[in-house]
């Protein structure tokens, strides 16, 4: 994470100790599940600070893989999907669904099926 992305607005004091969102160096922006209260002293915020980022991206990984289940089911193709999702998430859902196909396919071969990794390839 590069910075965060503050509550801003009218009443709201500034610098604002809320934020909404994480951004990454690249400029990913991941909201947070829930906004973020940076509140006492910094030591104790910041651990919970990434509590929050943690819970996040798990949020944002099990939406992303349940998605990722229907690239074809729903019609959108994978390379639309991407877009939904920051990098990392995209790629990690991605590695989990070829590990799931792949020892779908090792099992199909245990049980006898001859072309199960011609099957899958």
């Amino acid at each position: 994470m590069k910075n965060l992305d503050f509550v801003r607005g009218p009443g709201i004091q500034y610098p604002s100790k809320a934020a909404k969102a994480m951004i990454s160096n690249e400029g990913e922006v991941v909201p947070f599940s829930e906004t973020f209260k940076m509140v006492g002293a910094v030591e104790n915020y910041l651990g919970d600070l990434e509590k929050a980022m943690i819970k996040t991206l798990m949020n944002v990984l099990d939406t992303s893989k349940s998605t990722a289940d229907l690239w074809d089911l729903d019609g959108k193709k994978r390379h639309i999907w991407l877009e939904d999702y920051c990098a990392q998430i995209a790629l990690l859902s991605t590695q989990i669904i070829w590990t799931e196909e792949t020892e779908k396919a090792f099992d199909d071969l245990e049980s006898g099926s001859e072309t199960a990794m011609k099957d899958y390839l």
